[in-house]
């Protein structure tokens, strides 16, 4: 039987909710009713594995991003809202945050690729952002600081401890982000 991606990937995902980054290559295998030797003939190590498995989730969302970035039918705000909205829920993140402090010492390489993911979809809400019709005219401070509060907030989010510490789940997150942004914390004006 060949697997696909998608089983191959979604397996992978599961197994980090069940045991985190420790899972091993014969836990993968009994996952998917397959030998080991099916497994390394995919992946020649468990970093290729988990760098492949963060590729394949970043690159559909990656293009999600892109679509909507280019869609002249939404607004920045529908744009973000429906991008959070709907989020495939086989994307399990909240799970790969979970174990962010073991994932980054066990595979650097690969928790900067996943940041680095990361950060190139908050740049896409950037550019949302600037290229908005909606969006007032922002100074080049602005627009700097804007960037900066973007990727932080997200960076920060990534630490999979303040999560927890929070009690916050990240898309949940993300979501009072894009509210924060596009409503501010001041009650509207009212005309009098």
């Amino acid at each position: 039987m060949k697997l696909t991606d998608q089983q191959m990937y979604a397996a992978i995902m599961e197994l980090i909710k069940q045991k985190g980054p420790k899972f091993t290559t014969e836990d993968l295998a009994r996952k998917l009713h397959t030998s080991k030797r099916t497994i390394y003939q995919r992946f020649a190590s468990k970093e290729q594995l988990i760098s492949q498995m963060i590729d394949f989730l970043f690159t559909d969302l990656t293009r999600r991003a892109e679509s909507l970035k280019n869609d002249p039918s939404l607004s920045a705000y529908e744009k973000i809202e429906k991008y959070v909205r709907d989020f495939p829920s086989t994307y399990q993140i909240g799970y790969i945050l979970r174990y962010s402090r073991e994932l980054e010492r066990l595979y650097p390489k690969q928790w900067q690729q996943f940041n680095q993911r990361v950060n190139e979809i908050s740049t896409t809400f950037y550019r949302i952002l600037l290229n908005d019709a909606h969006t007032r005219e922002m100074s080049a401070t602005e627009k700097k600081l804007l960037a900066l509060m973007l990727r932080k907030t997200t960076q920060i989010l990534l630490n999979g401890d303040f999560l927890r510490e929070q009690e916050l789940d990240f898309w949940a997150a993300i979501s009072a982000m894009h509210e924060i942004i596009f409503h501010g914390i001041f009650k509207a004006k009212t005309d009098k």
